[in-house]
């Protein structure tokens, strides 16, 4: 009788497990971090009005070709594609959050190549791209409708077309980085600042060997002339209100007086770590009050010795690693600086998407090569391996709980049903700019587009009410002349208002009504002497509510 051989291998023995996990660990690893991230993503897909940020991008699906071109401001290729995309799909939402989505996820997935590329051991790669795949602003953005995390694609395309260019004297890597860097610029231009840094360090690096600088200005040239063709016109026709916006909320610097200059250096400096760390920190600008300039100066000594360290640490690099190294280590600066001269913001977290990847590369293998230097025997060394272990696991899971995607939902459609329940002889719709978009691309009530005009928005923009019962404001800030002559002839005010959850998703519960958030054109209201006759309707971080004209009366506070 035929017997099972006792002395047969175990299935276990079989089966290399060690082996395995040390070769297909951090593959493994950083695969369950990617799902994870992705479907934690899902949370930011939003079956109500997009709002106001993304209104505005999405807004020339509305329009003709003809006007979509006039309305791309920079960034013509995105919009162009992403009007496409939301004509060809369903009237909803999600159709048009989810290319943001599919770059979103493809750039976590190609992070990790690129730090292979760049030298990165497989569990060191993994986990710094565990990290970027779970950064806050990543996580948001990846459901809006802008092109951000586009840029970060475009950016991880152009490192390893550089990186080739510099390793193996790559014509084909220098014609493919050509390549990108048109589409690129085309699609956004906020990978302007990454794409010329990358250029000027490879042409730097061949300066005294003349063969191969021939040879990389003969691709860089040509990129840039086409690069031209939409850059350009956008230089000379950008509104003035946009560096404005910057320098008014703090993140491009401003010179006009020297607490400004302060405050923006503080948002800037802030700002950063805010949005990548999600490390929280309060500040508001306050013309009157003095800040503690004390951390400007701290920190731009912390930043001093930082980049002393490194050049330290980066002179015992191979050759090869150092020009690979400068790829990628110069566009931080790079960026700062041009938040300096008032090209790009610096510190606002959505803007800086295009240069995370920078920053985990940097960090990913600075960190490796200390701790390879410092961990000698072998105890320490398997004492190290565990702590990275807990690192890898603990910060990817600390930022995937902590920072979900949220989307901040708005909805006006049901604001004017309610307020024709409510209509009356002499009463009049205000919408503020901020909503004017959304308005707009839901189609609440008749109206048109007005390109450029004497006050240009900071879109490039602006809508036009075609409805008399509507109004909305000619200017972005500032006092409206229309708002200041209603109470000639209207008797009734009702103003569609947003709350402080529009600005930040995270800020109130979901089950309290949201604080409503003062704007440029509830204020012109108010100082025109309408005042809040009660918080009528509240629904999905919007509201609706009626004013009356009493000059007299004190404003509420809350109201």
């Amino acid at each position: 009788m035929w017997r099972r051989d006792a002395h047969r291998p175990s299935v276990t023995k079989l089966i290399p497990v060690r082996g395995l996990l040390r070769r297909h660990g951090p593959h493994l690893f950083f695969a369950v971090v990617v799902i994870a991230a992705a479907v934690r993503r899902l949370g930011g897909f939003t079956s109500h009005s997009l709002w106001f940020d993304d209104a505005w991008a999405a807004l020339p699906a509305r329009e003709s070709l003809s006007h979509a071109l006039s309305m791309s401001v920079s960034t013509p290729l995105w919009t162009l594609a992403e009007r496409w995309w939301i004509m060809v799909g369903p009237d909803a939402t999600y159709w048009a959050q989810l290319p943001s989505y599919i770059f979103g996820v493809v750039g976590t997935v190609v992070m990790f190549p690129v730090l292979r590329r760049f030298g990165a051991s497989a569990w060191a790669a993994s986990l710094g791209a565990s990290i970027f795949a779970v950064n806050p602003m990543m996580t948001t953005y990846s459901t809006r409708v802008k092109p951000y995390t586009l840029e970060v694609v475009c950016a991880l395309i152009a490192y390893l077309c550089a990186e080739s260019a510099l390793r193996h004297q790559s014509r084909k890597a220098l014609w493919w980085l050509a390549v990108v860097s048109v589409l690129a610029t085309f699609s956004s231009f906020g990978v302007l600042t990454t794409i010329g840094t990358i250029w000027l360090v490879i042409i730097s690096q061949a300066r005294r060997d003349r063969v191969v600088l021939r040879q990389r200005l003969a691709y860089a040239l040509p990129a840039g002339v086409l690069a031209s063709i939409v850059v350009v016109p956008y230089v000379l026709s950008k509104p003035p209100s946009l560096s404005d916006n910057w320098v008014r909320r703090g993140y491009m610097f401003g010179y006009d007086s020297w607490h400004q200059f302060a405050h923006n250096a503080i948002s800037i400096f802030a700002g950063f770590p805010h949005s990548f760390f999600n490390i929280a920190y309060r500040l508001k600008y306050d013309p009157g009050h003095s800040h503690h300039y004390g951390l400007v100066y701290f920190l731009a000594a912390a930043s001093v010795v930082v980049v002393v360290l490194f050049t330290r640490w980066w002179r015992h690099e191979p050759l090869v690693d150092r020009r690979r190294w400068w790829v990628v280590g110069a566009i931080i600066p790079a960026s700062f600086l041009a938040a300096v001269v008032g090209a790009f913001p610096f510190g606002d977290g959505r803007t800086d998407l295009v240069m995370y990847p920078a920053v985990v590369l940097v960090g990913t293998l600075v960190l490796e090569r200390v701790v390879r230097r410092r961990l000698e025997s072998p105890r320490v060394a398997r004492i190290g391996v565990v702590l990275l272990v807990l690192l890898a696991v603990a910060l990817p899971t600390q930022q995937l709980w902590s920072r979900p995607a949220r989307y901040p939902t708005v909805e006006v459609k049901s604001l004017l049903t309610y307020v024709e329940s409510q209509w009356r002889p002499g009463d009049v719709i205000v919408v503020p700019a901020f909503l004017t978009y959304t308005w707009a691309y839901d189609g609440v009530t008749p109206w048109h587009l007005e390109v450029g005009g004497p006050d240009q928005w900071p879109q490039g923009f602006r809508v036009v009410s075609d409805d008399p019962r509507v109004i909305v404001p000619v200017a972005w800030t500032g006092n409206d002349p229309q708002l200041a002559t209603l109470a000639k002839n209207y008797r009734r005010v009702w103003y569609v208002g947003y709350t402080v959850g529009v600005w930040s998703p995270y800020g109130l519960p979901a089950n309290q009504p949201g604080v409503p958030m003062p704007n440029f054109t509830s204020g012109a209201l108010e100082q025109a002497g309408w005042r809040v006759s009660w918080f009528s309707h509240y629904s999905d971080n919007t509201y609706v509510t009626p004013m009356e004209f009493r000059p007299s009366t004190p404003v509420d506070p809350l109201l």
